[in-house]
């Protein structure tokens, strides 16, 4: 597909692989949507009582909070995207604690007992690793 409208910005001259469109100059971009701390207040309670919201609810909360009915429900899909990223990181830590890979970790099944995600320990430097530590997982570490 072609479009002679838009131009590529091109970041490297050999690379395409990091080839991207530039934006129209004549559209701009809409801005951030900043909510006040009373909306997020209600917002959040809210989400307390339901992670869901039903379309009537969200017209009562968008007359309510002076927001339209897509900012309602773009912010309710962000708060569960949030509670996803944090439940995984969660879940994660309590793999590294116990010295297991995390699950869906693409190294557990190519390298039995490695796992990048704690390949070093969290209060060792990883910037400057000992000679004893490199190439070595953290659970398999004797510090």
């Amino acid at each position: 597909m072609n479009c002679s409208r838009s131009s590529n910005v091109s970041f490297g001259a050999s690379n395409s692989m990091f080839t991207r469109r530039r934006r129209k100059e004549t559209r701009q971009r809409r801005q951030r949507t900043t909510f006040t701390s009373d909306q997020t207040l209600k917002l959040e309670m809210e989400y307390h009582r339901t992670e869901y919201i039903t379309r009537m609810r969200r017209v009562e909360l968008a007359e309510l909070l002076s927001l339209t009915e897509t900012q309602i429900k773009i912010w309710f899909q962000n708060r569960r995207a949030k509670d996803k990223r944090i439940e995984k990181a969660q879940l994660d830590q309590q793999y590294r604690s116990m010295g297991l890979p995390t699950p869906g970790c693409t190294y557990a099944a190519t390298y039995p007992g490695f796992c990048g995600a704690c390949y070093y320990s969290p209060t060792t430097s990883s910037m400057n690793p000992t000679a004893a530590t490199i190439g070595r997982p953290y659970h398999q570490l004797s510090l």
